[in-house]
């Protein structure tokens, strides 16, 4: 190929009709060089000053790097970009390859280093990115491939299989790594416990206060009365202890209420509506079931019919359940 810039040690001119001498450095654009005077024969100078337009812009000649460039990059440092410019130096057009392959080499570095998409990447660009993402963290093909645990020390009622899924879904979305995935897992289930709990001692710190501004000094005697008042209460309505002891833990009106059952039942009434001091215990009653034909379920007792006895025999366990939870 013919050199496009001429090179600086190339020999001067015969005539004074012949082009002006290339500058110094070809790198720059726009030639200094005097004008030479037009001979007689010439066209005019406005002609003349035509024919010295600045020189093309060229990074090789000879087959090789300019010599203004080469020296340029002389240095051991530049050993990397000479080899990247000497690899385009013996194309057609030497110029357009080395643009064309910077144009590439940033190409593939963007996909080595998996830049962010654009929004508007096509969507075989985007499948293709997330592809290479799963397997550089090393996210599994389907979400349920997490294989989602109860984490270790977590209570069954603090896990919940549902939100794993769902939350794996979200993970496996955005090719979060197993490891990731794990530790978001075990995270979110600890702290939920541990703000349950938080919660849990702000209800029974709250509970107090309300029990202590009610009973001052005798909440603790209240609070007995209130444990009395739920076998009391499980007698007379036949609802398991378990279920009112429930409902009553850090209720201040349900410790209230029955505290008051208890209160009531020991010093106004008995549990059967007769007077508390009637002569006749809860225990005493029960036998009076099977024993004393005057008692109202004497008869159902004897009457060999399954429903009728069942009906005294239901009325006989309460009184023996209000004997156990009173003592009388």
């Amino acid at each position: 190929m013919s050199e496009v810039i001429p090179s600086a040690s190339s020999p001067a001119p015969s005539s004074p009709a012949a082009a002006a001498p290339a500058p110094a450095s070809s790198l720059i654009a726009a030639s200094t060089a005097p004008v030479a005077p037009s001979s007689p024969g010439s066209s005019s100078p406005g002609a003349a000053a035509a024919t010295a337009q600045p020189s093309a812009f060229s990074i090789y000649a000879e087959g090789g790097l300019h010599p203004d460039l080469a020296k340029l990059v002389a240095g051991d440092e530049f050993k990397g970009a000479r080899s990247v410019l000497q690899k385009y130096a013996k194309a057609e057009d030497p110029n357009k390859a080395l643009m064309l392959g910077l144009s590439n080499l940033n190409y593939l570095a963007s996909q080595k280093g998996l830049e962010p998409l654009p929004a508007d990447a096509p969507d075989a660009v985007k499948t293709e990115f997330e592809q290479k993402l799963r397997k550089i963290t090393g996210a599994p093909e389907k979400p349920e491939d997490y294989g989602f645990k109860r984490p270790e020390g977590v209570p069954e009622n603090m896990f919940s299989e549902e939100y794993a899924n769902e939350v794996s879904k979200i993970l496996h979305k955005h090719s979060a790594s197993p490891q990731l995935a794990k530790d978001l897992l075990a995270f979110d289930a600890t702290f939920g416990q541990q703000k349950l709990e938080s919660t849990k001692q702000g209800v029974v710190q709250a509970a107090r206060a309300e029990l202590s501004r009610v009973y001052g000094n005798k909440l603790d005697s209240a609070l007995m009365d209130a444990e009395r008042g739920i076998d009391i209460a499980s007698g007379l309505t036949n609802i398991p202890a378990d279920s009112l002891r429930q409902s009553a833990t850090n209720n201040p009106m349900m410790i209230q209420l029955l505290a008051a059952i208890k209160t009531a039942t020991a010093e106004d009434t008995r549990a059967d509506g007769q007077p508390a001091g009637s002569s006749r215990s809860y225990i005493e009653q029960a036998d009076a079931i099977m024993t004393d034909p005057s008692n109202p379920y004497h008869g159902d007792w004897k009457s060999g019919d399954t429903a009728r006895q069942g009906r005294a025999s239901a009325e006989r366990q309460r009184l023996i359940k209000l004997h156990l939870a009173t003592g009388r």
